[in-house]
């Protein structure tokens, strides 16, 4: 999305790093930095995505899937590098990481990095067309026990048809060979493809065709000398459509309906040639149902008029009609009244045009059942009634239960004695006899919308759950079986004797201070019940992987845990392990040349970087940096610092986002944000903002 996007309260450029936003990390992954950099959460704020980032069960797969530029490297994620830049030293490691551009690595014996897929490589496994194409899609097995890149058919010293016909060309082609030849050649159709039939020779090349004998080149149906109705119809003219066959002919023809089609039928007539239909006895040029003088049901049902609908009959004639929900259909019921006409349903007797259930003059639950409105649904029935009616959940149905009531009709609840509609959780009798058992019915429900939460406090019916305080219990097991109005149990507070939210420190059994009891509590050393922090892991976790396994946000420091919000200098290391720390809002760590292990770190400057020779090269060192131009990064500049017109400021980058112009004179451009955060603050949509941005650069038409 480019221009303005919305920041909740107003507008952002959609340049503006992610550190301007807020928001869950499902609410931080909708926003994108510069070029469309997805943001990711940390703490309260966003951050820009990088592959360094903690994420949880690092593989391939979901580095991938967390930044394009990611490979899986040991245990974590990195960015994707030239395939020569991996210190990986065998075939199997170095096939299973890409470079930059997506493409898997190659490796040559002796070599101590990864290098580019060459056709020419040793592949450490048989050696045939497949595993060459597996491989690197542009190579082929050349025949001498290696692969090779594709070259013309004649190159390959094959003498198989089976040989040359799995091996292709420069441009992707299979290739053919002549009988006796000692090398392939490009196909066609009067090769000696094996077992030739209409299907071989349409595989072999599209287009070719059997003549009998063997494939070859397409040609009118009445060159082929087939003299069954099967050899022609297996046989495709010039145009691809299979042909036809006359009795006592010798050779083919084109399709006709009144062709000898075997075991003719609606189905087998229309298949054979789409403008035909059945007329009882063979296949017809499809016709009005009124032009087949069948005198009985059974035949005129399996007729099929014009359109290629199936006919019907009514009694008495001598000839068959366009189907009516009237008709004498044999064995009526809700099932074989829609299938003869989808307009129809079972009026508990016969077929009738469908129409309310209150139309049906039926008196009982079965008969009624088995009855559909104009809308097939089944109908319902209240004793006494003189006709069938709309299904409701308070009709009254035998044994009910959330399973038959569900089944009666789609969403009606059970609340304990009969079936209802979606009701509030009072409507609802607690169930049980005691009062864990009533709790545990009530909790498992929910009011009108899934919203509300029931629980269960006292009396003969549940309630809305409600904050754990308002709840006028006394004890800590009434207190624990109740939940609030967002679904979790409550907790109890000694010496108040009251219900409150849960916390790690009301639970003083050593054995239950774990997340049934709260998510993150921890006993830690001889201290009561608390909630796991990062600093409490045990020094001996390394790696972010054992940190955010131990708890969700942590990242390691090198010895031990801290808070992926940490800043670099709450890391220590040399130069190359602080590299692989990220500080919170300062974005990726480094440390000066010479650093040990006990040195703190320090956030990337991008002047820190003295060796990058491209922007790409910037940007991976820090976000907010470019190429000075000869070695080394440099800060962006402004928007201001270029000149340029509506159409050429958007191809430049500031250090304030990308730029925009405002008209056709070259002018000092301007950043998105200083237009987009002029928006008022009651612009809360994507297509507001955007909306904003382009009446505010759009140039005046005089």
């Amino acid at each position: 999305m480019t221009g303005c996007v919305t920041n909740g309260a107003g507008c952002n450029s959609n340049s503006t790093l992610c550190t301007a936003y807020t928001g869950t990390p499902a609410q931080c992954s909708a926003f994108n930095q510069n070029i469309n950099q997805q943001c990711s959460k940390t703490a309260n704020i966003c951050k820009q995505r990088a592959c360094t980032d903690t994420i949880a069960n690092p593989s391939a797969a979901n580095c991938t899937a967390y930044l394009p530029t990611c490979v899986f490297i040991g245990n974590s994620c990195a960015f994707a590098a030239a395939c020569s830049s991996y210190l990986l030293t065998s075939f199997s490691e170095c096939n299973a990481i890409t470079d930059q551009s997506g493409n898997s690595c190659g490796w040559a014996p002796g070599y101590t990095t990864c290098k580019a897929k060459e056709c020419t490589d040793a592949i450490p496994f048989p050696i045939n067309t497949a595993t060459c194409k597996a491989y690197l899609s542009t190579c082929v097995f050349n025949g001498s026990l290696s692969c090779a890149v594709a070259s013309p058919c004649s190159h390959y010293a094959f003498s198989s048809f089976a040989d040359c016909n799995a091996t292709n060309d420069e441009f992707g082609n299979s290739c053919g060979i002549a009988i006796a030849a000692t090398a392939c050649k490009a196909k066609e159709c009067t090769d000696a493809v094996p077992n030739p039939s209409a299907a071989t020779c349409n595989a072999y090349i599209v287009g070719c065709t059997f003549n009998g004998i063997a494939c070859a080149n397409a040609a009118p149906c009445v060159t082929y000398a087939f003299s069954s109705f099967e050899a022609c119809n297996a046989t495709t003219d010039g145009f691809g459509n299979s042909c036809g066959w006359n009795i006592g002919a010798t050779n083919c023809k084109a399709k006709e309906c009144r062709d000898p089609v075997p075991n003719p039928s609606a189905a087998t007539c229309t298949a054979y040639l789409a403008s035909c239909a059945f007329d009882g006895v063979a296949c017809a040029p499809a016709a009005a149902c009124t032009t087949y003088t069948f005198n009985t049901f059974a035949l005129c049902s399996i007729t099929t008029d014009g359109n290629g609908n199936r006919c019907g009959f009514v009694n008495g004639t001598t000839y068959c009609y366009p189907r009516a929900c009237t008709d004498p259909i044999p064995n009526p019921n809700a099932g074989t009244c829609t299938a003869y006409l989808s307009t129809c349903a079972f009026n508990g007797t016969s077929c009738a045009t469908s129409a309310p259930c209150s139309s049906y003059l039926l008196t009982s639950s079965v008969a009624c059942n088995s009855t559909t409105d104009g809308a097939g649904n089944a109908c319902g029935y209240t004793q006494g009634g003189i006709s069938c009616q709309a299904k409701t959940c308070t009709d009254v149905i035998s044994s009910p239960s959330a399973a038959t009531c569900n089944t009666y009709k789609a969403g009606c609840l059970f609340n304990g004695t009969n079936c209802i509609a979606s009701a509030a959780c009072a409507t609802y009798s607690a169930t049980g006899t005691l009062d864990s058992d009533k709790t545990t019915f009530c909790n498992a429900l929910t009011g009108p919308t899934t919203a509300i939460k029931c629980t269960y406090v006292a009396g003969n019916n549940c309630q809305d759950a409600a904050a754990c305080s308002t709840y006028s219990l006394t004890t800590l097991r009434s207190c624990v079986l109740r939940r609030n109005q967002s679904g979790v149990f409550c907790g109890f507070t000694m010496g108040e004797n009251a219900c409150s939210d849960r916390t790690c420190e009301q639970q003083l059994t050593e054995t239950s201070c774990n997340d049934t009891w709260k998510i993150g509590c921890i006993i830690i050393a001889t201290s009561p019940c608390t909630i796991k922090a990062c600093t409490s892991a045990a020094t001996t976790l390394t790696t972010n992987v054992a940190c955010t396994s131990y708890r969700q946000g942590c990242v390691t420091n090198g010895r031990g845990c801290v808070e992926s919000t940490a800043l670099c200098s709450d890391y220590q290391g040399t130069q190359t392990s602080c590299q692989s720390f990220t500080g919170g809002t300062e974005g990726l760590c480094t440390n000066v040349s010479g650093a040990t292990s006990t040195s703190a770190c320090i956030a990337r400057t991008c002047a820190a970087n003295t060796t990058a020779t491209s922007d790409v090269a910037c940007t991976k060192w820090k976000s907010a940096c470019v190429w000075n131009g000869t070695t080394g990064c440099k800060d962006f500049s402004t928007c201001a610092g270029f000149n340029g017109t509506i159409d050429s400021c958007p191809t430049f980058t500031g250090s304030d986002g990308p730029c925009s112009g405002t008209g056709s004179i070259s002018t000092a451009c301007v950043s998105n944000s200083t237009i987009c955060n002029q928006a008022p603050a009651s612009f809360v949509t994507h297509a507001q903002c955007q909306t904003w941005h382009t009446i505010h650069l759009e140039p005046l038409v005089i």
